[in-house]
């Protein structure tokens, strides 16, 4: 049976594309403001239509010591997520989306490193700067639940992420 479908959802799209966007990424502790040092994200977006993608999304930041305690900031923090990409594909240069990721996060690498499930919405917009070639800017919230050593624990934290996208 067919179903009707709203004109949003159409798309002129007629073959699925991927993205790749690499960039920095700045993740704040949502608690006391402190300070998981500088990083990078690398995305790979599988776009079913111009308006719907499914992500992977890998992020870490520098770690100087072995983690302390669950959520210690100066041991890092890294993650591996998937998830959904909404976007509001339009005319214009800019294109809004929303993108809904959970998976897996740790904090530290150094000799103890303590794990977390993860959930992580966020927004952004991405920038066309010539064709095939985008600027994203992107702010996203992080809840994380800590699981094995860490069973009980929690954390969240923000990040705030820009880097080019190819098409």
């Amino acid at each position: 049976m067919l179903a009707p479908t709203p004109g949003f959802a159409q798309s002129n799209q007629t073959t699925p594309t991927v993205d790749v966007a690499i960039g920095y990424e700045r993740l704040y502790d949502a608690r006391n403001g402190g300070d998981f040092g500088p990083g990078v994200f690398v995305a790979i977006e599988g776009n079913y239509h111009e308006w719907l993608a499914v992500v992977g999304r890998f992020n870490g930041t520098t770690s100087s010591q072995p983690a302390r305690f669950f959520g210690d900031t100066a041991a890092g923090s890294g993650g591996y997520l998937a998830g959904v990409k909404l976007s509001l594909p339009g005319a214009n240069r800019a294109t809004p989306f929303v993108q809904l990721l959970a998976g897996i996060a740790q904090f530290g690498d150094h000799g103890y490193a303590f794990e977390a499930l993860a959930f992580q919405p966020g927004a952004g917009v991405d920038i066309t700067v010539r064709p095939h070639v985008k600027l994203r800017l992107a702010a996203d919230r992080r809840w994380m639940a800590g699981i094995q050593a860490a069973s009980g624990a929690t954390a969240s934290a923000k990040a705030f992420s820009a880097g080019p996208v190819v098409h």
